[in-house]
C-alpha cells in the first residue's frame, strides 16, 4: 500500500485550494475527477468567476478514516472537522464570501501491490515518476497521457456543521464575561453618580458595587441566554433543512444487500463519488449530447448556470431491479448548488436541490474498481481510447457500450 489515507487527504486538500487558486490539477485526483475538475473551470472561465477555497484547520478536530477492502482494491472515506471558507471573485473584486464549520470527506481508492513508476518526457526527455505528471511535465508543461496512479482521490464533499465546537464556546464565555463585566460597570457609575449625595462615599461605592455587580450578572446570563436561544434556532433551521436527507440514511445498507447477488465486490462508496462525478461532469460539459456517460434525452438546460455543486452528503434509493441483465437504480441525490446569475453574472446564490437519477450497468461480470472511462479498451480489436466523448472504438469503429463496465446515468431531473 501508498500513502496512508489521512496523509492522501490532507496532501490532496492542499492541493485542491491550489487548483482554485492557479488551476494547476491536484495530482492525487483520479483521471475522471481531473475530467470534472477542468469542466469545471471552463464554466468558471465562461462566467468571469473565480472561487477560493481553503479547508483550514480547526482546534482539536475530529478526524479519522472507514477503510474497505475489495479484491486488489481498498476505498477509504477519509475525514476530519474544519472550517470551509469559500470566496467569490468577478476579476478582482470579492462578489461574495462564506465561512462555516463542515466536516470534509475525501474519497480514497488505493490499489494493493501498486508501485509507482517512472515516465519520460517525449519532448524535453526529462525523467519524472508517473505520480507526479497530471498537470503534465514539470519542465516544459508537454502534457500525455499516463495510466491511472494509486492512491488517487475519487470524490470531495462537505458536510456543514452548527458551530466550531471548540472555538465557539470559548468565544461565548469571552463575550458573555466581556458583556456583564461592560454592563456591570455603566451600572456601577451611573448609581454611584446618580445615589444621594448625602449618603457617606463608602456607603455609595458599596451599593453601587452590589448593584453594579448583581446586574451585570443578571445582564450577562440575558446575553448568555439570547445567544443560546439564537443558536437553537440555527440549529432548528438546519435540522427543518436536513429532513428530506434522512430518507437516506439506509441507502447503503439497502443497495450492498441488493447488489451482493449480482456484484460481491461492490463498493458503496465509490459507486456515490462515481455517481456524484459523473452528475457534475454531465452539469458542467459543454455537450451533453455526445457523453457516453449519460444516455438520457432531458433538457439539461438549466444546469448551464451552475458553478458550483456541492454534495450534502446523502444519496436516497429510491428503486432497485434487474432488468435485461442490467442492474438498474433510481436514487435521490442531495445537493446544494451555487449558480451565477444577474446581467454582470455577479449574482451569487447558493440554493438547496434535489436531483431524481436513474443509472444503469451490466448486472454481472467482474469488475474493475479502479476502471476509468478515460482509458477504455474496445472489445473487437483491443484499442484503447478515451470514451468519455466517443461512443465508437476509433482504430474499428465497433459502438462501444460503457454500460459493460461502468454505470450510465440514464435520466436527471430536479425534483
Amino acid at each position: 500500500m501508498g500513502i496512508a489515507p489521512n496523509l492522501v487527504r490532507e496532501k490532496f486538500l492542499k492541493e485542491y485550494e491550489e487548483w482554485c487558486k492557479t488551476d494547476k490539477e491536484p495530482a492525487l485526483s483520479s483521471k475522471d475527477m481531473r475530467y470534472f475538475l477542468d469542466c469545471n473551470e471552463k464554466r468558471l472561465k465562461e462566467k468571469g468567476i473565480r472561487v477560493t477555497e481553503e479547508y483550514a484547520v480547526v482546534e482539536e478536530d475530529i478526524t479519522g478514516d472507514l477503510d474497505r477492502s475489495h479484491g486488489d482494491y481498498v476505498a477509504t472515506v477519509s475525514y476530519r472537522e474544519c472550517r470551509h471558507n469559500t470566496e467569490y471573485f468577478r476579476g478582482d473584486k470579492s462578489i461574495k464570501k462564506i465561512s462555516q464549520p463542515e466536516t470534509v470527506y475525501v474519497n480514497v481508492l488505493d490499489k494493493f501491490g501498486y508501485e509507482d513508476f517512472e515516465c519520460t518526457c517525449p519532448n524535453c526527455g526529462h525523467k519524472t515518476m508517473a505520480s507526479e505528471l497530471s498537470g503534465g511535465c514539470p519542465y516544459c508543461g508537454t502534457m500525455f497521457e499516463i495510466a491511472q496512479t494509486y492512491p488517487c482521490v475519487q470524490s470531495i464533499y462537505s458536510v456543514q456543521g452548527i458551530m466550531d465546537r471548540v472555538e465557539f464556546p470559548r468565544k461565548i464565555k469571552k463575550r458573555t464575561i466581556t458583556f456583564g463585566i461592560i454592563c456591570g460597570i455603566i451600572l456601577f457609575l451611573l448609581t454611584f453618580f446618580t445615589s444621594a449625595s448625602e449618603y457617606v462615599i463608602w456607603f455609595r461605592i458599596l451599593y453601587s458595587l452590589f448593584l453594579g455587580g448583581f446586574c451585570g450578572a443578571v445582564f450577562a446570563f440575558i446575553f448568555y441566554m439570547a445567544t443560546s436561544y439564537v443558536l437553537l434556532v440555527k440549529a432548528l433551521r438546519l435540522a427543518g433543512k436536513s429532513l428530506k436527507l434522512l430518507g437516506g440514511i439506509n441507502t447503503r445498507k439497502k443497495l450492498l444487500k441488493a447488489m451482493e447477488q449480482v456484484d460481491p465486490g461492490f463498493s458503496f462508496e465509490l459507486f456515490e463519488g462515481k455517481i456524484l462525478g459523473k452528475l457534475r461532469a454531465i452539469a458542467f460539459s459543454e455537450k451533453r449530447d455526445d457523453l457516453s456517460i449519460y444516455s438520457g434525452d432531458e433538457d439539461l438546460s438549466y444546469l448551464d448556470d451552475i458553478i458550483k455543486m456541492s454534495y450534502r452528503g446523502a444519496i436516497q434509493l429510491k428503486r432497485f431491479r434487474n432488468e435485461g441483465g442490467y442492474s438498474k437504480i433510481k436514487l435521490r441525490a442531495f445537493m446544494t448548488d451555487t449558480y451565477a446569475r444577474g446581467d454582470k453574472g455577479d449574482k451569487i446564490k447558493l440554493k438547496d436541490e434535489t436531483f431524481e437519477v436513474e443509472c444503469e450497468r451490466k448486472s454481472e461480470g467482474i469488475f474493475d474498481l479502479g476502471f476509468t472511462v478515460h482509458a477504455v479498451k474496445c472489445r473487437s480489436c483491443q484499442g484503447s481510447f478515451d470514451a468519455m466523448h466517443r461512443k465508437a472504438c476509433p482504430y474499428c469503429g465497433k459502438e462501444y457500450d460503457l454500460a459493460e463496465d461502468d454505470w450510465v446515468i440514464s435520466s436527471i431531473v430536479r425534483v
